[in-house]
Protein backbone atom coordinates (compact mmCIF):
# COMPACT_ATOMS: atom_id res chain seq x y z
CA UNK A 1 0.00 0.00 0.00
CA UNK A 2 1.46 3.25 -1.03
CA UNK A 3 1.64 6.25 1.81
CA UNK A 4 -0.10 8.74 -0.30
CA UNK A 5 -1.21 12.16 1.23
CA UNK A 6 -3.45 14.81 -0.10
CA UNK A 7 -3.27 18.44 1.05
CA UNK A 8 -4.29 21.51 -0.61
CA UNK A 9 -1.98 23.18 -2.80
CA UNK A 10 -0.83 26.85 -2.70
CA UNK A 11 0.42 29.00 -5.40
CA UNK A 12 4.41 27.81 -4.29
CA UNK A 13 2.95 24.62 -4.91
CA UNK A 14 1.40 25.00 -8.66
CA UNK A 15 5.13 24.43 -10.32
CA UNK A 16 5.24 21.32 -9.64
CA UNK A 17 1.68 20.20 -9.44
CA UNK A 18 1.15 21.32 -13.15
CA UNK A 19 4.52 19.99 -14.16
CA UNK A 20 3.30 16.36 -13.17
CA UNK A 21 0.14 17.24 -14.95
CA UNK A 22 1.39 18.76 -17.98
CA UNK A 23 3.56 15.38 -18.43
CA UNK A 24 0.46 13.39 -18.05
CA UNK A 25 -1.32 15.20 -20.92
CA UNK A 26 1.83 15.41 -23.58
CA UNK A 27 -0.07 12.57 -25.15
CA UNK A 28 -3.51 13.42 -24.86
CA UNK A 29 -5.24 14.42 -28.27
CA UNK A 30 -6.40 17.73 -27.91
CA UNK A 31 -2.92 18.96 -25.90
CA UNK A 32 -1.29 16.97 -28.94
CA UNK A 33 -2.90 18.63 -31.76
CA UNK A 34 -2.28 22.33 -29.93
CA UNK A 35 1.18 21.77 -29.53
CA UNK A 36 3.97 20.12 -31.62
CA UNK A 37 6.25 18.84 -28.81
CA UNK A 38 8.65 17.87 -31.04
CA UNK A 39 9.80 21.68 -30.65
CA UNK A 40 12.15 23.00 -28.83
CA UNK A 41 10.71 24.18 -25.75
CA UNK A 42 7.32 23.29 -25.91
CA UNK A 43 6.88 21.36 -22.99
CA UNK A 44 7.77 24.09 -20.99
CA UNK A 45 5.61 26.50 -22.52
CA UNK A 46 2.63 24.17 -22.43
CA UNK A 47 3.70 23.45 -18.23
CA UNK A 48 3.80 27.38 -17.93
CA UNK A 49 -0.03 27.74 -19.10
CA UNK A 50 -0.80 24.96 -17.45
CA UNK A 51 0.14 26.43 -14.05
CA UNK A 52 -1.26 30.26 -15.14
CA UNK A 53 -4.60 28.49 -15.30
CA UNK A 54 -4.01 26.84 -12.06
CA UNK A 55 -2.84 30.62 -10.54
CA UNK A 56 -6.56 31.76 -12.54
CA UNK A 57 -8.63 28.95 -10.81
CA UNK A 58 -6.82 29.72 -7.40
CA UNK A 59 -7.53 33.43 -8.10
CA UNK A 60 -11.28 32.51 -8.47
CA UNK A 61 -11.65 30.64 -5.24
CA UNK A 62 -11.06 27.27 -6.52
CA UNK A 63 -9.39 24.06 -4.66
CA UNK A 64 -6.55 22.11 -5.96
CA UNK A 65 -5.33 19.39 -4.08
CA UNK A 66 -2.46 17.76 -4.49
CA UNK A 67 -1.16 14.29 -3.61
CA UNK A 68 2.41 13.68 -2.21
CA UNK A 69 4.23 10.41 -1.93
CA UNK A 70 7.30 10.68 0.25
CA UNK A 71 7.61 14.38 -0.48
CA UNK A 72 6.85 14.48 -3.85
CA UNK A 73 3.72 15.55 -5.37
CA UNK A 74 2.71 12.74 -7.89
CA UNK A 75 -0.75 13.72 -8.63
CA UNK A 76 -3.70 16.28 -8.14
CA UNK A 77 -7.12 17.84 -8.80
CA UNK A 78 -8.69 20.85 -9.30
CA UNK A 79 -11.99 21.56 -7.54
CA UNK A 80 -13.62 24.13 -9.39
CA UNK A 81 -17.01 26.48 -8.28
CA UNK A 82 -16.19 27.89 -11.59
CA UNK A 83 -15.64 25.65 -13.93
CA UNK A 84 -15.36 27.26 -16.86
CA UNK A 85 -13.19 30.49 -17.06
CA UNK A 86 -14.12 33.36 -19.94
CA UNK A 87 -11.47 33.79 -22.79
CA UNK A 88 -10.81 37.45 -21.53
CA UNK A 89 -9.78 36.30 -18.16
CA UNK A 90 -7.29 33.25 -19.66
CA UNK A 91 -5.77 35.74 -22.12
CA UNK A 92 -5.42 39.19 -19.41
CA UNK A 93 -4.00 36.70 -17.59
CA UNK A 94 -1.51 35.03 -19.87
CA UNK A 95 -0.74 37.80 -21.67
CA UNK A 96 0.56 39.58 -18.74
CA UNK A 97 3.21 36.81 -18.03
CA UNK A 98 6.13 35.40 -19.59
CA UNK A 99 5.36 31.69 -21.24
CA UNK A 100 8.64 31.66 -22.81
Amino acid sequence: MYNIKILNAGKDDLKEVFTVFSNAFVNEGISSYIFDFSKKNSKEVFCRLNILIGELYLAKGNQILAAKKEKKIVGSAILAKEYELSDAQLFKHILTKDIV
